[in-house]
């Protein structure tokens, strides 16, 4: 595969409903976090949905069992795919109702959020899980998200 090259293809799934402009990347993203998440050399493929409050709310409780929103879901999958041979990571979706309110209540953009819940779910769906472990998840996606923001202003003042 080329060095260039993401490991990672991705299905964006934006409900007709819900309007998003993620002023970033998906693709420049991904290629950061792919070294960082030490994923496979082997090509992988993730689903993102975006949705709103309304969906995330069903699906949180018909997956977990909690019928309020969240902000994000991850569903692993792990299996390759038949046609490509590609890994599939899984399925993450993202309210972005709940991620613009967390986001300005942090005061800060919704791009950030975006790339910190896509970061969140991608680590639920390589087997972290902050509800059960010793806070090694959060220690690792507070390393990641601050080795990927500082990237991210490196590569932005080389533009």
């Amino acid at each position: 595969m080329p060095s260039d090259a993401v490991p990672i293809r991705v299905d964006m799934v934006v409900r007709d409903h819900v309007r998003v402009d993620l002023n970033f990347n998906l693709e420049t993203y991904l290629k950061q976090l792919c070294p960082e998440l030490q994923l496979p050399a082997e090509a992988c493929e993730l689903e993102i949905l975006f949705t709103d409050d309304e969906e995330i709310q069903s699906l949180n409780s018909a997956y977990r069992g909690k019928d309020r929103p969240t902000d994000v879901l991850s569903f692993p999958d792990g299996d390759l795919n038949p046609e490509t041979g590609a890994f599939q990571l899984g399925s993450i979706a993202i309210s972005l109702d709940t991620a613009g309110r967390q986001a300005a209540e942090i005061g800060q953009s919704l791009v950030t959020e975006l790339r910190f819940l896509i970061l969140h779910g991608l680590l639920h769906l390589l087997g972290f899980d902050h509800e059960t472990d010793n806070g090694e998840m959060m220690t690792e996606q507070k390393r990641i998200f601050q080795n990927i923001q500082m990237s991210r202003e490196v590569d932005d003042a080389h533009e």
